[in-house]
């Protein structure tokens, strides 16, 4: 009857030592990933399988190999530092009111040469994608066009709104999804281009960047 006694409060000890299942977001090499997670004793733990899902995530059109993180979090690929300050709805007067998102990104130079996006490959390739999958490429207006021409000194920050609009075929009446990422794809091979630029190079294996839009640090 003692044994019983004793394993009964073994267990309810053990029991008691262990907390409510909960999430928690980390990042795993630059992505924001979020955990289900287990308290016990004090320490908290998660599975090995979840760290394996996490570190093999499946690819896909809009979840290529980049450096990855939250809205407000710094990112940097070794030229460039960019960070995803803003996300809002806008509209173009000269389309009637046409809706759109705008999406407000942090540039700085982070190496010793004066440099614009252009030359350093961040030109094409820009664009939010949806939960269901869709895409819409960044809108190549004038202030684009100025931004991504702009040459910074070492240092120096260039704020832009990168602008999305609704594609033709959508109805403007009705509400606006919400974006689920902003990818910005760059090319390193344009840098042979220009010689002039100096002695640089992006360090990151893929210097192209994915910003969830829906956690913010």
């Amino acid at each position: 009857m003692k044994y019983h006694v004793r394993t009964f409060g073994l267990l309810a000890v053990l029991l008691a030592s262990v907390a409510a299942a909960q999430s928690t977001t980390v990042t795993i090499n630059g992505r924001a990933v979020t955990l289900g997670t287990v308290t016990v004793g004090g320490k908290t733990y998660v599975s090995l399988d979840q760290l394996r899902a996490a570190l093999n995530a499946p690819g896909g059109a809009n979840q290529q190999t980049a450096l990855e993180g939250c809205r407000n979090e710094w990112l940097f690929n070794g030229i460039w530092r960019m960070r995803v300050t803003g996300v809002t709805p806008i509209t173009d007067a000269g389309r009637g009111g046409w809706p759109g998102i705008g999406v407000t990104v942090e540039w700085r130079n982070g190496t010793a040469s004066v440099i614009n996006l252009s030359k350093t490959g961040i030109e094409k390739g820009t664009s939010v994608a949806f939960a269901n999958g869709d895409t819409w490429n960044v809108s190549q207006g004038s202030s684009w066009v100025d931004a991504v021409f702009k040459d910074l000194p070492q240092g120096a920050a260039n704020i832009m709104q990168y602008k999305f609009w609704l594609p033709d075929s959508g109805n403007k009446s009705a509400p606006l999804p919400t974006p689920d990422k902003l990818v910005v794809t760059v090319d390193p091979n344009q840098l042979r281009n220009w010689p002039s630029l100096g002695n640089i190079r992006y360090t990151a294996a893929n210097p192209s960047f994915r910003v969830n839009l829906r956690c913010t640090k």
